[in-house]
């Protein structure tokens, strides 16, 4: 059973930020190419309104989930 749960402690986070890099990738493409959105204006919004919180907060949540 421990090495399950190690197994899920340690691997879930680090799908949840493979998962959250896609997410800004895939906003930054439809917004970039579909919409005609600034590139620079998407990226630079992007750094100035996530914090560091809401990314670590998120990790947590998934550690905590998997156990």
């Amino acid at each position: 059973m421990a090495p399950r749960l190690i197994a899920g402690v340690l691997t879930l986070p680090c799908l949840v930020l493979v998962a959250d890099i896609i997410g800004v990738l895939g906003g930054y493409l439809v917004g970039a190419y579909k919409l005609d959105f600034n590139d620079a204006a998407y990226l630079r919004n992007t750094i100035d309104f996530v914090q560091t919180q809401d990314v670590v907060s998120g990790l947590v949540k998934a550690a905590v989930f998997a156990s």
